[in-house]
């Protein structure tokens, strides 16, 4: 069954600038200092078509301004699309309202009052929903998160891993049936973010939440989704599990290389070598990982290397990583770690 059906949809914004103009008239001597230009509409999602299903966790992958929080605006109601249809629990339009009690949202810059303590924006939030007895399930909420310490404090005081998990109690204090997440992990630590999603992986499984989050994550998407979308310049890529994506490589070799001395002519000379489909330069363990063509022998290429005086490191065969799809099917880079 699907709670969420998204069915050809399009959606276009006007590009809005600003631009600094230093004019000057030799007579007044005056200067414009702004002023606003209304440019051609940008298309932020182009005929989207895909459902999330009962139960599932459902990953829409992209780099920003691909388009995601556009699309988790229009499934809780917030932006009509153009064209198209969106419905959720088989309603759509000002009708998704009417369904408000069976889901809840969860935006990266959301922000709860910061006057008030942790708890006291639960309890503000469960009268606003009508929820019976919210003191017993806050309690329990904070308990299951592990923020007991933090409840009493000034939410302004909180990190940002702090405030996430208290806006994520906030969206499950009306026992949503579906969860919508715009990039709950973005700006937290490493530790933290593991921590966010042990936490979903628990309340899909324990409470059978249907999850929707847009994420720019691999790992993320990879570790939590059951199925995930690649969407980029406002259009579906791919659909299926992170296996299934990832098997668009089974065919393709995937090789990691560390060179000593590395610099953009190094890059520069492996790219053009020809035996590279595509390859991602990554910068913390300053490694290149490399699609090869489906014609490259791994062999051939590691001779390449030595011929041209290349010093090796280290080289390793990989298996595709979601990643590497994600090179594969868009030919750009895609954030994958979290301190990035």
């Amino acid at each position: 069954m699907g709670i969420i059906k998204i069915k050809e949809v399009s959606k276009s914004f006007r590009d809005k600038s600003q631009e600094i103009l230093d004019r000057k008239n030799d007579k007044a001597k005056f200067k414009f200092l702004k002023y606003i230009t209304y440019r051609k509409l940008v298309k932020a999602l182009n005929c989207v078509t895909f459902s999330v299903n009962k139960g599932e966790i459902f990953g829409l992958l992209g780099p920003n301004g691909a388009g995601k929080t556009t699309l988790s605006k229009m499934i809780v109601g917030l932006l009509k699309p153009d064209k198209g249809r969106v419905l959720v629990f088989d309603k759509q339009g000002d009708d998704i309202n009417k369904e408000s009690r069976r889901f809840n949202v969860v935006f990266a810059r959301a922000n709860l009052f910061y006057e008030l303590s942790g708890r006291e924006n639960l309890e503000f939030y469960s009268k606003l929903y009508g929820i019976k007895n919210y003191k017993k399930k806050i309690q329990r909420w904070i308990e299951i998160f592990e923020v007991d310490k933090k409840a009493e404090s000034k939410t302004y005081t909180y990190s940002t891993g702090e405030a996430m998990r208290f806006k994520i109690i906030k969206a499950l204090l009306n026992q949503p049936e579906l969860l919508v997440l715009d990039e709950p992990t973005i700006g937290l630590d490493v530790n933290m973010a593991i921590k966010i999603r042990e936490l979903l992986k628990q309340l899909n499984k324990k409470y059978n939440v249907t999850i929707f989050l847009t994420t720019h994550y691999m790992e993320e998407a990879d570790y939590l989704c059951d199925r995930v979308a690649i969407l980029n310049k406002g259009k579906i890529l791919k659909i299926g599990t992170a296996k299934e994506i990832k098997g668009l490589l089974r065919k393709n070799k995937i090789v990691e290389v560390q060179i000593k001395n590395f610099n953009s002519l190094v890059l520069k000379k492996i790219k053009d070598s020809g035996y590279v489909k595509d390859l991602e330069f990554i910068g913390v363990e300053e490694k290149i990982r490399v699609i090869l063509k489906l014609t490259a022998k791994v062999e051939d290429f590691i001779t390449f290397l030595h011929k041209n005086n290349l010093k090796v490191s280290s080289i390793n065969v990989e298996e595709p990583s979601l990643a590497d799809a994600y090179l594969y099917l868009t030919g750009q880079e895609l954030v994958s770690d979290e301190l990035l």
